[in-house]
């Protein structure tokens, strides 16, 4: 089964991906990037009340590792 997905999907990336980025605009400094702690499981609880047990997006959530997919935490300082 594939999952369908809507437009969140083009910000999917890993931490290391943000902090690259950040890092590229030169607006910052002290970049740090991390997946949150247990972020996997806070989405596919939010799946389960908003779109309920046969979402798509629940399956795709299942079938990955919480190392697989989560919540990017980024934080910097400002030049």
């Amino acid at each position: 089964m594939t999952a369908a997905v809507g437009w969140e999907a083009a910000a999917w990336h890993a931490p290391a991906w943000w902090r690259r980025h950040w890092e590229l605009t030169g607006l910052v400094t002290d970049v740090s990037a991390r997946m949150q702690d247990g972020s996997r499981d806070d989405w596919i609880r939010w799946v389960l009340v908003g779109e309920g047990p046969e979402s798509p997006v629940l399956t795709m959530l299942r079938s990955l590792g919480p190392d697989d997919i989560g919540f990017a935490l980024v934080s910097a300082t400002k030049r």
